[in-house]
């Protein structure tokens, strides 16, 4: 992720969100950079569960409300996309916020489907949106990316480590602090640290740093989840941690992974089930797998760490369960 796409993301669950909810929701995260292992999104431990609630209850209560954010993001997905290819370099504050203010009404839609009492044509929309849109987010950003790097040229070495106040206002740090970035930093209530570990930060910043690791516990070698798709299909294990695994999947193949994306597609046609570690109904994996019609259980947390490559599974969506029928040796 360069730390435009960091902000865009911040920007829109912090206030874009609760912008929409009438101030009842909003994600309070923190971003963490690491040079060869990606960026790690923790969050409030307290701002996920509370703003998915009060999102719920809100809803609720304003039933129309939905629909209108359903209606909200695509025309919001369709003007960014139209606005992108005819605007230029000048432009790329309006292109920012619309970003903002279109990331804002994804999350929304996330946590709508996921909202008590609503009728299933109103998630069955959310799911169409979704899908239409899937690849709007894998490349507005990089077009987005285009213009920022005609407004600072000379720094296009740093461009994926440059915010966009620091872009726009041409404030841009020296390169001692642009090359420990390049490093490792942290992005953290509006501002990015470099030079500082995640121990360092927290004892700075009073925040206690829960467990990343999520706790292998499963019992009698049965694995569980959430369903997306129903099904049931039996298969080898091939684990996919990136895009240059994916293909090395074959047919019959159970795909298991943390997350997937539009790359991983090729090596969905392929497989017979997928499996998660992460997700919710309107993720990738549910809407590919409801499409091609092929079991799929998401959100086992622990998929990645607890299977193995070769390993014979049974996935039952009947049940929302991962059987290892016998491990590799």
């Amino acid at each position: 992720m360069w730390l435009l796409d960091i902000e865009i993301w911040y920007r829109g669950e912090r206030f874009g969100l609760a912008d929409i909810t009438g101030g009842n929701a909003e994600y309070i995260s923190m971003f963490v950079y690491s040079k060869g292992k990606g960026t790690n999104v923790y969050y409030d431990v307290t701002g996920p569960e509370d703003a998915d609630d009060n999102a719920a209850v809100y809803f609720k209560q304003h039933s129309k409300k939905a629909e209108d954010i359903l209606n909200d993001y695509q025309k919001a997905c369709k003007q960014l996309l139209q606005f992108t290819k005819a605007a230029g370099s000048k432009d790329f504050k309006k292109i920012f916020d619309l970003h903002v203010f279109t990331w804002a009404k994804s999350v929304s839609m996330y946590m709508l489907s996921n909202a008590v009492n609503h009728s299933g044509s109103v998630v069955e929309k959310a799911l169409s949106a979704r899908k239409k849109t899937e690849k709007f987010w894998y490349t507005s950003p990089i077009e987005m990316r285009k213009f920022a790097k005609k407004l600072v040229p000379q720094h296009e070495r740093y461009l994926d480590v440059l915010g966009f106040d620091e872009i726009v206002g041409g404030n841009v740090p020296d390169k001692q602090i642009l090359r420990k970035r390049k490093q490792a930093y942290i992005y953290f209530d509006g501002h990015s640290y470099a030079g500082i570990t995640l121990d360092e930060f927290a004892k700075d910043k009073g925040i206690t740093i829960l467990s990343d690791k999520e706790e292998i516990n499963f019992s009698e070698n049965v694995l569980t989840g959430n369903i997306a798709m129903k099904g049931k299909a039996k298969g080898k294990v091939k684990v996919i941690l990136d895009t240059v695994q994916a293909g090395n999947i074959k047919k019959g193949d159970v795909l298991v992974a943390s997350m997937t994306t539009p790359d991983y597609l090729g090596a969905m046609k392929k497989a017979a089930a997928y499996v998660t570690d992460e997700g919710g109904l309107l993720c990738h994996a549910a809407i590919v797998a409801r499409e091609m019609k092929k079991p799929c259980i998401i959100g086992t947390k622990i998929a990645t760490q607890v299977l193995k490559d070769g390993d014979l599974v049974e996935v039952d969506t009947n049940k929302g369960v991962v059987k290892i029928i016998k491990r590799k040796k």
